[in-house]
């Protein structure tokens, strides 16, 4: 069961719910339980919660599964996820290479192991900038 899924449905609302599995690519609609409003509350149009529920992928225009629903729970983590890490780190730690040919996280520019260009690094901040007070009076004369 995969949790706290939200469910961005055409003109209307987002909904949390709960899916039985992931939806494949020759799914025509997403079945799913416990369909409740992002508050938590019940929609109105719902009468039943715990029921289980059909939705066209028609009227869907897109599903949120964030990270802390896999399976796993929270300590779930996909290699992605670890050369993600890996490059924020700076490029200096490696992504695990077991395989030949697997990618590792190198200085913006450099090239990976199988050749391809790397992510470039994170950008270090922008000093942060001072607003001018007179901008922020007139901002606040609108």
């Amino acid at each position: 069961m995969i949790r706290n899924v939200v469910i961005h449905i055409t003109n209307e609302q987002p909904l949390l719910a709960d899916l039985y599995r992931m939806p494949e690519p020759t799914d025509v609609a997403l079945v799913c339980t416990n369909v409740r409003a992002m508050s938590g509350g019940r929609p109105s149009f719902i009468h039943d919660s715990a029921a289980t529920f059909i939705f066209p992928f028609i009227h869907i225009r897109f599903v949120e599964v964030p990270v802390t629903s896999r399976a796993g729970g929270r300590g779930s983590r996909t290699p992605d996820d670890e050369t993600a890490e890996a490059a924020e780190d700076g490029g200096e730690a490696a992504a695990s290479a077991e395989g030949e040919g697997e990618a590792v996280a190198t200085p913006a520019g450099a090239k990976s192991a199988n050749g391809a260009k790397a992510a470039p690094a994170e950008l270090e901040p922008e000093a942060e900038l001072e607003i001018d007070e007179d901008f922020l009076k007139r901002i606040r004369d609108i």
